[in-house]
């Protein structure tokens, strides 16, 4: 009985309005006062639960100078409100997608907590058609059954990091430049461009928590890519030449590199 009427609840129905309905399917046709006194309830909070659940067609009035009622089949009332909100969710799908993409496509979605910031590189993971670039110290593990699923779909997976990364037998073409000890950091880093249309950034560096930012700006997944491509760059130049490039006579001495 409590999780019949916890999930009534959860389709809109008052707990009065859930109890009022079962004891009508379980006794048949019955009035208020019937009713109120197997449930040991007010009359009036009868009625009303009664009086609500009629002009939701949950309920029907057979007898007007009696007042009684007998409840709509369980299985036609289950099949009618699944049919209602099936077509909601379908009618709502379309029309907030439609939202989205008309006024917030440029929008900037700013996210909070590692564990919300996955979930959210997850999505944004799967929706990939083409092409991910990402640039991270993070450990892939969290997203290998989402790289799993778009790889098998031929999306190319590009990876670069500073930190040793396990590729766990995954197809992805990962990119390794590996930095001194003494200059690494405890930074979580995450950069992911999906299809060059979407971008998602995020660092917990000076901050207790995780922050990130989602967005379709052209500009923020033209300077991420970028970015992502120049670390690849620089990495292959080190190799073929075989030393150090970032050294005295290529620096700026800027705030950036003082705070690196």
């Amino acid at each position: 009985m409590k999780k019949m009427i916890s999930h009534l609840e959860k389709l809109g129905f008052t707990r009065t309005e859930c109890l009022v309905y079962i004891q009508l399917v379980k006794a048949g046709q019955s009035n208020g006062s019937q009713i109120a006194k197997l449930l040991n309830m007010s009359r009036s909070s009868v009625y009303s639960a009664l009086n609500t659940l009629y002009e939701k067609g949950v309920v029907f009035l057979i007898n007007s100078s009696t007042s009684e009622y007998v409840a709509e089949d369980p299985q036609q009332l289950i099949a009618r409100m699944k049919s209602n909100y099936a077509d909601s969710f379908s009618f709502l799908t379309k029309e907030f997608a439609n939202l989205y993409q008309k006024e917030r496509t440029h929008d900037f979605i700013n996210i909070k907590g590692e564990d919300v910031f996955i979930e959210k590189v997850k999505s944004l993971i799967l929706e990939a058609q083409k092409e991910i670039l990402i640039n991270t110290c993070h450990d892939l593990k969290y997203f290998k059954a989402e790289l799993q699923e778009v790889l098998a779909r031929g999306v190319r997976v590009i990876v670069f990091t500073f930190d040793p990364i396990d590729k766990m037998d995954l197809d992805i073409e990962l990119y390794y430049n590996p930095i001194d000890l003494d200059e690494m950091c405890e930074e979580i880093r995450f950069m992911v461009v999906v299809d060059l249309k979407k971008v998602i950034i995020g660092s917990n560096r000076d901050t207790d928590v995780l922050m990130g930012t989602f967005t379709e700006n052209p500009l923020l997944v033209s300077i991420v890519a970028e970015h992502i491509h120049h670390d690849i760059y620089f990495m292959k130049l080190k190799q073929q030449l075989k030393r150090n490039l970032f050294g005295p006579e290529i620096v700026l001495n800027s705030l950036l590199e003082k705070r690196i």
